[in-house]
């Protein structure tokens, strides 16, 4: 698989019309057609067109604009004339919502706080069906163990009170104490924080 410049930055923004253009050298787009898949909370297949020697992919705002917020896999692929794929890249991204498609009751909790406050519902037993089917990396909360959920909290409670002292909402702390929480090497688990957006470890 070829390693490309993701040609958009970690968060794009329902509502948005998104555009961007590749140069492939190896895949004339003559021969060739490319496409762009996302899967989420929510589904958007996208075709580019020639530009020339290039690929130019866009999406139009009616488009973008019915997708969820959340986090979303990408994965970008060619196929030739017999219709044969070859994956290229992969990645996630966020996709954050559209505001100015919202009336009352918007939600203004970022992804990491609406994830925290799933996990807690579920290790509290109170989750409904939508918190129960939120999906983090591409896993169902309630087809974690309780200590991923566990583990899962801890993370996500240290990340969002990070947010908090970066935004101004909490003073940062004078005497932090470390805490570990799980087995740190687990390797689901090394696995889903790695791909949390903005993880830095």
């Amino acid at each position: 698989m070829m390693q490309i410049d993701q040609p958009f930055g970690p968060q794009l923004i329902a509502g948005d019309s998104w555009s961007w253009t590749l140069d492939l050298s190896d895949y004339d787009p003559v021969t060739y057609t490319l496409k762009y898949f996302f899967r989420g909370p929510g589904t958007l297949d996208l075709v580019a067109t020639a530009s020339g020697n290039s690929f130019k992919v866009t999406a139009a705002g009616t488009d973008t604009s019915a997708l969820p917020p959340g986090i979303y896999a990408w994965s970008m692929c060619v196929f030739d004339a017999s219709n044969n794929r070859t994956e290229l890249d992969r990645g996630q991204v966020e996709v954050l919502l559209d505001i100015a498609g919202e009336t009352a009751g918007l939600e203004n909790r970022g992804w990491v706080k609406i994830s925290l406050d799933n996990v807690r519902a579920v290790l509290q037993g109170r989750a409904g069906r939508v918190e129960k089917q939120y999906m983090i990396n591409g896993r169902e909360l309630q087809l974690l163990s309780p200590q991923e959920l566990v583990n899962l909290e801890g993370y996500l409670s240290s990340r969002y009170r990070r947010e908090q002292i970066e935004s101004g909402e909490l003073p940062p702390a004078s005497n932090q104490v470390k805490v570990s929480f799980g087995d740190a090497s687990n390797p689901v688990l090394v696995r889903m924080w790695k791909n949390f957006p903005g993880n830095s470890a």
